[in-house]
């Protein structure tokens, strides 16, 4: 089940919590793939129970309604180095220990909601290029994993 270790820290006032909480269970597939340590051994879940992994699928498929980016060994507060918008949702190690500059090995994984954005090939295809821009652009600057392609 969920690490205790690694849990999601909202980057979002406490007003709008319950609103990104609600948009990450409408968004999330009712069967999702989700695992909790080891990815290679996921498998589908029903959506309540998906996302009490620690790794879980969000965006559904043939749509993009998380742009999401692993960092490895970067800041998770690097985004307000780097002047981009904050993130929706955070999740990574508990807020004491990320604050700690000194820490060598960080790991987490931003999360931004963003308008839903078809990706089968009958959608139209300027909105996922310019998702893909914007992602790819926001992963550079970041620094984020460049492998990293979800839904894991």
């Amino acid at each position: 089940m969920t690490s205790e270790m690694i849990q999601p820290v909202l980057a979002a006032p406490s007003c709008a919590q319950t609103i990104l909480t609600e948009r990450l269970k409408r968004t999330t597939p009712p069967q999702s793939s989700s695992a909790s340590e080891e990815k290679k051994k996921s498998r589908r879940r029903f959506r309540d129970t998906a996302l009490t992994y620690l790794h879980v699928q969000v965006n559904p498929p043939g749509n993009v309604c998380w742009l999401i980016f692993d960092l490895d060994d970067v800041h998770p507060l690097e985004w307000q180095e780097k002047l981009l918008p904050p993130p929706n949702i955070i999740v990574s190690k508990p807020v004491p220990e990320i604050l700690k500059k000194d820490e060598k090995e960080y790991s987490a994984h931003l999360f931004y909601a963003i308008q839903n954005v078809p990706t089968t090939r009958a959608a139209n295809r300027a909105p996922i290029g310019f998702v893909n821009d914007v992602r790819r652009k926001m992963r550079i600057t970041l620094g984020a994993d460049r492998d990293y392609t979800g839904p894991l």
